[in-house]
């Protein structure tokens, strides 16, 4: 299941996840012997939200594991928006590594997939297209075809999806196959 995290309005941030955590911990009876997986998804970071940082994940992470099924679920809009540059190899290579030393990847179990309509740090949820807005067609490449990125589950969260998805599926498969081949 996944979830955004919450947000701090009129508090501290630190007070805020400490409230999230106390909340997760109150599902621990229920979880029990499940084999549902909650997974924080990282935000935008729009107003007073926390998990825009890996900090934040880490922090809830730190203080539920090993009582709650945690993980992490990306969206590649939210992380674009909060700060985190995907657009290239590059950039990939040093999320990838920020996340590892942060959060640890053992933690991370899913993507939302989704271009951005604003910019780098924006701090704004609004997804686009694929190749359609700021952060390009590039990423989705590097992440079809990354090896520690290609075998996490994707989910697509673009707008006219009914429009849309199939050919963004398509794309996204044909970056795929492409690099099984090379």
């Amino acid at each position: 299941m996944n979830f955004h995290p919450g947000a701090a309005t009129g508090d501290t941030d630190e007070n805020c996840l400490d409230r999230i955590v106390e909340s997760l911990l109150t599902f621990e009876p229920f979880l029990e012997n499940q084999s549902l997986r909650l997974l924080i998804e990282a935000t935008a970071g729009q107003g007073t939200t926390m998990g825009h940082r890996f900090e934040h994940l880490d922090y809830i992470i730190s203080r539920v594991k090993g009582k709650i099924p945690i993980g992490v679920c990306i969206d590649t809009c939210h992380i674009f928006a909060g700060g985190y540059d995907i657009r290239d190899k590059a950039g990939w290579e040093s999320v990838i590594d920020e996340f590892d030393r942060v959060v640890g990847w053992e933690h991370l179990y899913a993507f939302h997939v989704n271009d951005s309509q604003h910019g780098l740090g924006s701090r704004k949820d609004r997804h686009a297209n694929l190749g359609k807005g700021e952060i390009g067609i590039q990423c989705f490449e590097v992440m079809m075809t990354h090896p520690k990125l290609q075998s996490i589950p994707k989910y697509l969260e673009t707008p006219n999806g009914e429009l849309m998805w199939k050919d963004e599926i398509a794309m996204l498969r044909s970056f795929a196959f492409v690099s099984k081949e090379n």
